[in-house]
């Protein structure tokens, strides 16, 4: 059985004589040898038929059709009527296939025949080759909602069928631009099923001259007419999927144009343009619960493509664009009739623009100020300037990034670090001082993990390079109960086991109808006065959980003590060791965590 499926690749071309060579040689370079390239000269005035005409000397897989200038409707379709192979794809003539492009993409049409076309990730590529913001569409199987919103991703990304291409009628030439998207929601209109590949699989080159840069108000109208098309029937399609015969629900239309709007306003944004004369022609659209991210993403993606560089030049274009973002956000704000929205969308940018600087902290952007700490050190004071709104506290763990979170006051940090990085942060230091103590055992049907002579788990058979990421995650909490219980020969299911029978004697402590124990220090048996007691689990003098537990013959043991509060506690029982034993202090130190608490609190756990 042949292992690769034949693609033909259809790319019109006009006057792409500095790019075009770049494009065949991707497509030369591709680790699937199974395709054809029509190149179709679209009336070049420049070498572009040329510069083709030799790599078609060269590769007979290469051939080239000229026909006078009529546009890359017309030139993708009479490259369509060309083609020898059941699946097609359109590649422009300044994009990039990445080398395992087909076969990456046809692997997965060849596992499943029911799919009529396949869909990749890519990546933006600037003017001076820089590779930039990696996307993906995340959906597959019926994509008409999607398509009927907004073009899910570049043409070069995805191999169709031949025959849909054909019955859908090819690309209309009615359509000045979005012509791929006017393409694919008629695609999707036929219940057509997609499958994807979740990589980047080719770059899609960001031009000063292309349509969408350099007329963003025509840009802009066509997009409104597609996305008017995808709510509404659709004439040019004969074979349809019936429950999309008359679009999607035009109820959300406004939204939906509301969102388009934000694209194309960054487009203006990024030529120093003024965006808000968009807005008069949505007089009608209104969504007050708009998505202030959406919108920012939109924006920060549009400015970047309008001036042809990376997202990290943000940052010194914030100067000028301030003033014009926030007449665009307040403008915005009013046609939406979304309270506050403004305000929430401008601190969304400011942190997006910081999150992608290279700029040196302490640094600030509008309201938003950025700082950065790393995890072994102490944290240093917070001392933002003064009018700041948010304070961005940047995580760094030795030199990988793990990420920001917003806090108001120093007290609030390490509480917000551990919060969100805990499994991160436990997870370096296991790595150091628990995975290490791990035996695994590879079988036939999978990877059995021990400690000393416990078995914590069976592995599904996996690649060495990715296993003891595996037996972390499958492992880790029983791993962290162990440490922190001071138990490293019980499975998981004993620390929940309320039942559960511990040998030896243990202290006793009488209560009346309260008690507060702290996690490293030895816990004793309850001797209970009344019917029950509200007992409070505390790490480092915090407060982590607490649950009222009945005394059976005035006595609480402590084993049922321990399950009730674990279970009680959850995650948050993590993030509490990981604020007060981790935190500010060297991972390499092979201090036990409990060991760690008891430092912490002088000596006890109190």
């Amino acid at each position: 059985m042949n292992e690769f499926l034949p693609v033909s690749i259809v790319t019109p071309a006009y006057n792409a004589a500095d790019t075009i060579a770049e494009t065949i040689e991707s497509v030369l370079a591709q680790t699937m040898p199974q395709w054809e390239l029509i190149v179709v000269d679209d009336g070049s005035t420049d070498e572009t038929a040329v510069i083709v005409a030799d790599f078609a000397t060269r590769d007979p897989r290469i051939r080239l059709l000229c026909q006078k200038n009529q546009g890359a409707c017309l030139a993708r379709n009479a490259g369509l009527e060309m083609v020898q192979h059941e699946w097609v794809m359109f590649l422009d003539a300044d994009d990039l296939l990445l080398p395992q492009h087909l076969q990456r993409i046809t692997a997965v049409a060849l596992s499943d025949s029911s799919l009529d076309a396949v869909h990749s990730g890519w990546a933006r590529l600037t003017p001076d080759g820089n590779v930039y913001d990696e996307d993906y569409c995340q959906e597959t199987g019926d994509l008409f909602a999607l398509m009927a919103c907004r073009c899910a991703f570049p043409p070069f990304t995805c191999i169709v069928r031949r025959r849909l291409a054909a019955a859908v009628g090819g690309f209309d030439p009615n359509v000045r631009s979005n012509q791929d998207w006017d393409f694919w929601q008629r695609v999707t209109r036929t219940g057509a099923q997609f499958g994807r590949v979740p990589e980047v699989l080719g770059y899609y080159r960001i031009r000063a001259g292309s349509i969408s840069s350099s007329n963003p108000e025509t840009f802009f109208a066509d997009g409104l007419a597609v996305i008017a098309q995808g709510h509404t029937a659709d004439e040019r399609i004969a074979h349809l999927q019936p429950v999309h015969a008359n679009g999607r629900n035009p109820a959300d239309i406004s939204q939906v144009r509301l969102m388009w709007v934000c694209w194309s306003a960054g487009l203006l944004l990024g030529r120093g343009e003024d965006p808000r004369v968009l807005l008069a022609q949505l007089s009608d659209d209104h969504w007050p619960s708009f998505d202030a991210y959406g919108l920012v993403h939109c924006l920060f993606r549009g400015v970047a493509i309008g001036r042809g560089e990376t997202f990290d030049h943000w940052h010194g274009l914030w100067p000028e664009l301030e003033v014009p973002v926030k007449q665009f956000l307040d403008a915005f704000e009013a046609q939406a009739q979304a309270p506050d929205l403004a305000r929430l969308a401008q601190r969304h940018l400011e942190q997006l623009i910081m999150k992608h600087s290279q700029r040196k902290r302490p640094f600030a952007i509008g309201g938003t100020w950025a700082m950065a700490v790393q995890v072994e050190e102490p944290l240093p004071a917070l001392e933002p300037p003064p009018g700041t709104a948010v304070c961005r506290v940047e995580v760094w763990l030795d030199a990988k990034y793990l990420g920001a979170v917003n806090v108001e006051t120093p007290q609030q940090m390490a509480r917000a670090i551990s919060e969100e990085f805990a499994w991160t942060i436990l997870g370096d230091y296991a790595e150091r001082h628990l995975l290490p103590q791990l035996q695994l055992a590879v079988g036939t049907t999978g990877v059995s993990v021990w400690r000393d002579d416990v078995h914590l788990a069976t592995l599904p058979p996996t690649k060495p390079e990715v296993l003891w990421e595996m037996a972390w995650n499958e492992v880790g909490w029983t791993l962290f109960m162990q440490e922190i219980w001071d138990r490293p020969s019980w499975p998981n299911s004993y620390f929940y086991d309320v039942a559960l029978l511990e040998p030896g004697d243990r202290a006793e402590l009488q209560v009346e109808t309260a008690v507060t124990l702290n996690l490293a220090d030895p816990w004793p048996d309850l001797l209970v006065r009344g019917k029950d007691v509200t007992a409070t689990l505390a790490v480092a003098g915090e407060a982590v959980a607490t649950c009222t537990l009945p005394a059976t013959d005035g006595r609480i043991a402590v084993h049922a003590l321990r399950a009730n509060l674990t279970q009680a506690a959850g995650f948050d029982l993590c993030r509490a060791v990981v604020q007060y034993a981790l935190l500010e202090r060297p991972l390499a130190d092979p201090t036990s965590l409990r060991q760690r608490l008891q430092e912490k609190c002088g000596g006890t756990g109190r």
